[in-house]
């Protein structure tokens, strides 16, 4: 579909021409000097007097290429000229009816904007409204960076925010004796590795691990309680690794107590992970029994 004709159809849609003129029009745009009754493209529709007033006002303050629709959404959304005149007063003289509107409807206000600057950002509109959307304020960065995340980006915040990396997740983190970047909080925060989880590794006799292996574990499902089914069966060598290869590959305590009711010996961590990445499991065991 040509362009023309989908301008032609979203005007249609829009009530601002007749199916007869959209008819016309595309004749028109399809057969081009043919059609003697082509019409020119329908004036948008004109401003009221009573209106007129208003435009004025609002053009003083600083708004810009006002037409009917236009007037209309800021009237809706509360944007009034002195609205306009407050970001105007910081430099902000350059927004469309979209900015305003946007800027409304979020609640940004002079003083949200003047917090940032004096924290060094000169945010963007977009940047402003993210801010807004994901409840970051100015004492959010003055707070990070006593923590130690120096010369954080307006993106960065708005991702810590997302993923609940707070103050206080950093605070409990470092009095665990982390020392993590702020990807690694990030990664930490998804994976739910709190002070908490990082005692139970150590309670598994898992010492100094590292941010990457606690996330390993959490990623596996790597728990104590896994651990302790397996010691139960009797299995040695549980180091990290093996558990979470155990894990990877699907070595449960359901699979090792069977293998272990066929008879089988030698069942270390590394043949059951061996075997099970072979597909070799209980019944296999009892059927190659039959031919021995």
């Amino acid at each position: 579909m040509s362009e023309e004709r989908m301008t032609i159809l979203k005007m249609l849609q829009e009530g601002k021409i007749t199916v007869e003129e959209a008819t016309r029009l595309i004749e028109a745009v399809e057969r081009p000097g043919e059609n003697p009754r082509v019409l020119d493209a329908p004036k948008p529709p004109a401003i009221p007097a009573a209106v007129q007033p208003t435009k004025a006002a609002l053009e003083r303050a600083g708004a810009k290429d006002l037409n009917l629709g236009r007037l209309t959404e800021l009237k809706i959304h509360g944007v009034t000229p002195a609205f306009i005149r407050a970001f105007k007063d910081l430099g902000l003289d350059d927004l469309s009816t979209s900015d305003l509107v946007e800027m409304k409807i979020h609640g940004i206000t002079p003083s949200f904007v003047l917090q940032f600057r004096n924290a060094g950002f000169d945010p963007s509109v977009s940047e402003l409204v993210e801010m807004k959307i994901h409840g970051i304020a100015a004492d959010f960065y003055g707070q990070m960076q006593a923590l130690g995340l120096a010369d954080l980006s307006i993106g960065q915040m708005v991702e810590m925010k997302m993923h609940g990396v707070t103050p206080a997740f950093m605070t409990e983190m470092q009095a665990a004796g982390f020392d993590a970047t702020l990807d690694e909080l990030i990664e930490m925060r998804i994976h739910n590795v709190t002070p908490e989880f990082y005692d139970e590794a150590q309670r598994m006799g898992f010492e100094d691990l590292s941010i990457e292996q606690l996330v390993e574990m959490r990623v596996h499902g790597v728990t104590p309680e896994f651990m302790q089914q397996m010691a139960a069966l009797g299995l040695e060598d549980l180091t990290l690794d093996r558990l979470v290869e155990m894990r990877i590959h699907g070595v449960t305590p359901d699979y090792v107590r069977k293998m272990q009711a066929t008879g089988a010996t030698d069942l270390t961590t590394e043949r059951l992970i061996e075997m099970r990445i072979h597909g070799v499991d209980a019944e296999y065991l009892d059927m190659m029994s039959e031919f021995a």
